[in-house]
């Protein structure tokens, strides 16, 4: 019958043929005798109960070919994703193994029918994602991999062929903090395709060096992933009227987040723009800051070193003499003393919890609740108390008579 020769065509009916002990026949899914329709929920091969079906060749423990090739544990993936916790649940809206590897036409990735095979996928999955599927296959990986480019990625690629998670779930590859590395990074960080394809070499390097990169990696959901600035699945070139990115489109693409942005802003920052190769204006102000720090601290350090050295000399005269002794700051210089410092420090604390978001500290500040709001929150405060301070003391060393001495001393 046809349902025969579609069996025998499929990957279980070649393994039985070639004499695979391993390989299922009919009875290993539908039952020997009490063979129910894939209708009735008791039957195993109903859409909810088919994952446990074929997790008796698929799971825990592996299949082996005849040719002992162990081939991936998927049950275990599946359980965990949010298909197969849909059918644990008895969604029957929840895909099924059968709705992306077909009932008994069972083929692999390679061959060209396959329902898996790359260039298959987008459609398999536009089962129950149409207008996602019409958006991919508008995109530039939709048609690059139907022009034959093979390394374009597919569905699979990016949210995984069994362990598909929420892109809410800080585990799964889609997750905002993760797309840039692990996601996106996997073609656009390669040398060999970037190389291959003439794709934009650094993108990666200059978004993870940028404040949308630290702030995702502190796990931070209202930071910018790739998908905001090119879409999640309509991902096209800036040359394309139609991208996110193009000179038409990107404004408000960046209103999205930035509601006052305009012209002037969206063309502020880019890949190159981002770059410390790309801008040298980066660069020359990454310098500017860390001579800047290296001059601040070290001539703090400097001053307290003279300051102490002052006192020690001036405390030894005092034992050795009788001299009267003078305060060596007054109430308002304390208080000067001691904003600064406390605006400095927590300056660092705050600037530092972006800059290395890994970091066991800064890990611990957010489980104290520093999120990457308050954290800004808080680096803006202190540098608006810095300023404040700084204002204050140039006014007290050129306006009063103390501060006039002290300048002078």
């Amino acid at each position: 019958s046809g349902l025969e020769d579609t069996f025998a065509q499929s990957l279980h009916g070649y393994a039985l043929e070639r004499g695979n002990e391993r390989a299922p026949d009919c009875a290993h899914c539908h039952g020997s005798h009490r063979i129910l329709a894939s209708s009735d929920p008791s039957s195993p091969t109903h859409k909810v109960r088919l994952p446990n079906t074929c997790a008796e060749c698929h799971g825990q423990a592996g299949l082996l070919t005849d040719d002992l090739v162990r081939l991936p544990q998927s049950f275990q993936q599946y359980a965990l994703s949010v298909h197969g916790r849909g059918t644990e649940k008895g969604v029957a809206a929840a895909a099924s193994c059968a709705d992306c590897h077909s009932v008994h036409d069972l083929k692999g990735a390679v061959d060209p029918a396959s329902r898996i095979n790359p260039r298959n996928v987008a459609s398999t999955c536009g089962q129950c994602h149409p207008d996602i599927q019409l958006q991919y296959d508008r995109s530039i990986h939709g048609r690059a991999l139907q022009a034959g480019v093979t390394d374009s990625p597919t569905c699979t690629n990016c949210h995984g062929e069994h362990l598909i998670l929420s892109p809410d779930d800080p585990e799964a590859a889609t997750c905002g903090a993760r797309q840039a590395v692990e996601t996106c990074g996997e073609c656009h960080n390669d040398p060999l395709l970037i190389s291959k394809y003439g794709l934009q070499d650094g993108v990666v390097g200059s978004y993870m060096d940028s404040y949308h990169g630290w702030a995702s990696r502190r796990g931070c959901d209202i930071a910018a992933s790739c998908v905001d600035c090119h879409s999640a699945h309509q991902v096209l070139p800036a040359e394309d009227s139609t991208s996110t990115i193009s000179a038409r489109n990107v404004v408000s693409t960046c209103q999205g987040c930035h509601e006052g942005a305009d012209a002037a802003f969206a063309a502020s920052y880019n890949h190159v723009t981002a770059s410390m190769a790309g801008n040298p204006v980066n660069r020359i102000i990454r310098d500017i800051y860390l001579w800047a720090i290296a001059l601040i601290i070290g001539g703090m350090v400097l001053h307290n070193l003279v300051i102490l050295n002052y006192f020690m000399i001036k405390r030894r005269r005092d034992q050795e003499g009788t001299g009267a002794t003078v305060p060596r700051f007054n109430r308002s210089e304390v208080f000067q003393h001691l904003v600064l410092t406390v605006g400095f420090v927590v300056l660092v604390i705050s600037g530092f919890a972006l800059r290395f978001p890994e970091a066991w500290w800064v890990e611990g500040l957010a489980a104290l609740g520093m999120s990457e709001t308050l954290r800004g929150d808080i680096h803006r405060a202190a540098g608006v108390l810095l300023i404040l301070t700084s204002v204050y003391h140039a006014w007290y060393v050129l306006a009063t008579r103390r501060g006039r001495k002290e300048l002078q001393a």
